[in-house]
């Protein structure tokens, strides 16, 4: 008699590997897909020349941004764009008017702070003349360019009693009351040439 041994277990056949890659087909993208590309949308907005230059122009003149956006409408959606496509399809032209406009109002400024020199025509008549500083310009020029900063001065009478500066007098040292003799002496002479 033959050894029995464990019961085998019968399994079915496999299917063949050649009808599992029938089920399953490869997808590939068509030539030249590029899966890190913006993909568009219906509202994308692409901007013509008119439209940048309109926000330049708008820019310097100090438009907010909102309301420069409400004047460029979309092609695609016909409707104003909002304030984010403004800022990000029209940076350059927002920056350039900034500066441009920072630029007229300064050299204005200026002019006003150090006068308008007088103009003549081709023949040497007067056309303007000479207008001095306005004093205030003149302070705002100097604030700016020039770093100056007003000090606003707050006088206050202080009031010693005998006793308060005795106190103060008996904790100073030999040294100190050199240096206050000195500050005393040149404050003396200050006043006496006022």
């Amino acid at each position: 008699m033959e050894a029995e041994g464990p019961p085998q277990l019968v399994v079915p056949d496999a299917p063949e590997p050649e009808a599992e890659e029938e089920q399953f087909q490869e997808v590939l993208p068509p030539a030249g897909f590029d899966p890190l590309a913006k993909l568009p949308h219906r509202g994308e907005l692409n901007p013509t020349d008119d439209q940048r230059r309109l926000v330049r122009e708008m820019a310097v003149w100090g438009v907010p941004y909102q309301d420069i956006a409400q004047h460029i409408i979309n092609p695609n959606t016909k409707k104003p764009i909002d304030r984010s496509t403004l800022t990000r399809n029209f940076r350059e032209e927002l920056d350039a008017g900034t500066a441009e406009a920072n630029v007229k109002l300064a050299s204005v400024g200026y002019l006003q702070a150090v006068g308008w020199p007088a103009e003549y025509d081709h023949e040497g008549n007067l056309i303007r003349p000479y207008q001095p500083p306005v004093p205030m310009m003149t302070k705002w020029q100097q604030a700016v360019r020039l770093g100056y900063k007003e000090k606003m001065v707050v006088e206050q009478e202080q009031t010693h009693t005998t006793e308060s500066v005795a106190a103060a007098l008996s904790n100073m040292t030999y040294d100190d009351m050199l240096q206050l003799r000195e500050i005393l002496q040149r404050t003396r002479k200050l006043d006496d040439k006022r």
